[in-house]
């Protein structure tokens, strides 16, 4: 039998919300969708630009006999599009770690050594999340094209969040173009019946979160085919194939089309219901005042702010669309002039000559039929006033777009060289320092919202928690492994860590190598730091610990001073004891050495035996005990 929906009330104080009627939700995501429907499609034409649809439809020109004519996008679109989306993607791939994370606690030296360690063991944990490249080019081209990139932490157990699509984001009109004065939005998404049934697998874990299983079973079995004998499937008969046979069953199923309702309460909490825009029994999802800002439920990314309002928010696609579907056009009629213009043209001298003419090859000459005559053509001067159009619209779209590619003028004389030409495109490539600080100025917030869930993260989950929470586990016992207090891990700031260059690996590499003519004005710290960026333009970042192997950090110079104090004790008979906080690999490491060197000393002084068995009877234990320590972490 099908589920009966669960009807959430509202009868505790604590449940009064703006949003108490699931039909009122589902009415305001119509609302919304109709008012943006104009958008939608002028998105969808421009976005047919860029993705190569050509500028006519073929069915409509074989349907008037012109199937012959030229139809062809030329990507010029494209090009816009990569070059200008390559270039943020450099100002995030080429920093040394993605973020940089600051102690704010602690006297100076302690504040530098624990912010190193947070950022280098804060990098290996967004290098492990193995989707944090996608997310981030995904977020970048929506900006970039559309006009914003939108980052969604749709689990409020994860750290991770999830991009969204420009277009997925929904507001009323006249809505700022800042997300701290959202009054509400809509975030649509599409669920297969797999990714639904997972969040409600534990159903005890689910209804704490605020997920309504009795609903989303029944979004689910409406979503499905029919059962046995053509009736409606019942949830007994799906929760078995999504037990046995999840993906073929899924495949079968419709998407589940839903939204994510977020909205402002009048303490400034954020609450957030979730519907399936074809389920009116029951909101699948509510959790008054889930957030306690926006900041921690949504960055948007604006690529500029418009007029100040949201929807006025324009990206690339938009603006060069106009003129790039008409240089399309242009070019197609270029193409359709020079073909008939390299043709012979042929005039018989009455109808029957049209029967039959045709042009006789004879070697290197051709033979022309009887009573034809050549007529001669101008082909320059029918070529060059569209060519003329075509070169003026180029110069519009340069200047419309130079914020998003560079404007390169176009000299006489000489053709450019090589490396002119690679230079050019370096130059298209670069960022203005407006977008790069705005961005910069958003990926902060994005970096802080993303830290603050990481050092918050439960430690204890349902199978679905498990694969980040041990990268969040790992991340902690790094940390403290440091010597990093809690409070200090807890307290630190995270911001995108910048880098020279406005997206332009020449224009990097030309300005660490201006700065290296002042070196000598630097710290020995601020000089290192300065060849290892030097080094990352020139030969990437994989490669500068290659070249400038680190030194010893002052925690590892602690530990090894210690292990050398401890060498001396054991030739006094003494054994220090191995205690969990010590580094035992370095302990180790140096224990053996001085094992080493005092049992090699026996080949010039044999009569030292007695004194250095003794040694070494006390030394080889106390390295076994740091050994024995070492094999219980598997790293």
């Amino acid at each position: 039998m099908t589920p009966t929906p669960v009807k959430q009330t509202f009868d505790s104080p604590t449940d009064i919300t703006r949003f108490c009627d699931p039909q009122a939700a589902i009415d305001y995501v119509a609302l919304l969708r109709k008012s943006n429907k104009n958008r939608v499609d002028a998105l969808s034409l421009a976005k047919g630009l860029i993705d190569g649809n050509p500028p006519y439809r073929q069915a409509a020109l074989v349907e008037a006999a012109q199937s012959y004519r030229s139809n062809v996008n030329f990507r010029e679109a494209e090009g816009f599009v990569t070059l200008a989306v390559s270039a943020f993607y450099d100002v995030h791939s080429e920093a040394p770690t993605f973020t940089t994370v600051v102690a704010t606690e602690g006297d100076e030296t302690k504040r530098v050594e624990w912010s190193n360690a947070l950022t280098e063991n804060y990098h290996v944990l967004e290098k492990m999340d193995n989707r944090n490249d996608a997310r981030i080019q995904k977020s970048q081209h929506e900006m970039v094209v559309f006009g914003t990139g939108p980052m969604f932490w749709e689990d409020p157990m994860d750290w991770r969040p999830t991009a969204l699509k420009h277009i997925d984001v929904m507001v009323p009109d006249d809505t700022e173009a800042d997300v701290e004065t959202f009054e509400s939005c809509a975030i649509l998404r599409s669920y297969k019946v797999g990714e639904l049934h997972k969040f409600i697998r534990n159903e005890t874990a689910a209804t704490t979160r605020g997920w309504n299983v009795g609903a989303v079973q029944a979004s689910i079995t409406k979503s499905a085919p029919n059962g046995k004998e053509g009736n409606p499937m019942d949830w007994a008969q799906a929760q078995q194939q999504l037990r046995n046979n999840d993906i073929m069953f899924g495949a079968t199923c419709n998407q589940v089309k839903c939204a994510h309702i977020l909205y402002r309460e009048q303490d400034g909490t954020v609450t957030r219901v979730i519907i399936d825009e074809n389920n009116k029994d029951g909101f699948l999802f509510k959790k008054v005042s889930e957030f306690d800002c926006w900041a921690h439920a949504l960055v948007m990314f604006y690529y500029d702010r418009g007029d100040g309002s949201h929807n006025s928010v324009k990206g690339l696609a938009v603006k060069m669309y106009g003129a790039l579907e008409i240089k399309n056009r242009l070019k197609n009629q270029l193409v359709d002039a020079a073909f008939l213009r390299a043709q012979v043209m042929l005039q018989p001298a009455d109808s029957a000559g049209m029967q039959g003419a045709q042009i006789i090859p004879k070697g290197p000459i051709a033979l022309i039929p009887p009573g034809a005559t050549v007529v001669q053509q101008n082909v320059g001067g029918v070529l060059d006033a569209p060519m003329a159009v075509d070169r003026d619209l180029e110069n519009v779209v340069a200047a419309n777009l130079s914020q998003y590619r560079q404007r390169i003028d176009k000299p006489n004389g000489n053709p450019r060289t090589a490396t002119e030409i690679e230079a050019i495109m370096a130059q298209q490539s670069t960022l203005g320092k407006t977008q790069l600080s705005r961005y910069y100025a958003q990926m902060d917030h994005y970096c802080a919202e993303k830290y603050r869930r990481v050092v918050n993260a439960p430690f204890i989950g349902d199978g679905s928690d498990q694969e980040h929470l041990e990268l969040v586990s790992d991340f902690m016992k790094a940390c403290k492994e440091a010597n990093i207090p809690e409070s200090v891990i807890k307290s630190a700031r995270a911001t995108a860590t910048r880098v020279v260059g406005q997206g332009n690996p020449y224009l990097r590499a030309q300005t660490l190598t201006d700065v290296l003519s002042a070196s000598g004005m630097l710290s020995e710290a601020g000089r290192n730091n300065l060849v290892n960026d030097w080094l990352a333009a020139k030969v990437g970042q994989a490669m500068v610990k290659r070249y400038n192997p680190q030194p010893i950090s002052g925690y590892e110079q602690d530990h090894a001073w210690a292990a050398s104090v401890e060498n001396g004790s054991f030739k006094d008979g003494l054994n220090p004891p191995v205690t969990g906080t010590q580094n035992h690999a370095i302990h180790a490491q140096i224990h053996i050495k001085d094992g080493a060197d005092a049992h090699a000393s026996l080949q010039e002084n044999p009569d030292g035996i007695v004194e250095v068995a003794a040694y070494l009877q006390v030394i080889l234990p106390h390295i076994g005990a740091h050994l024995q320590q070492m094999s219980k972490d598997p790293t």
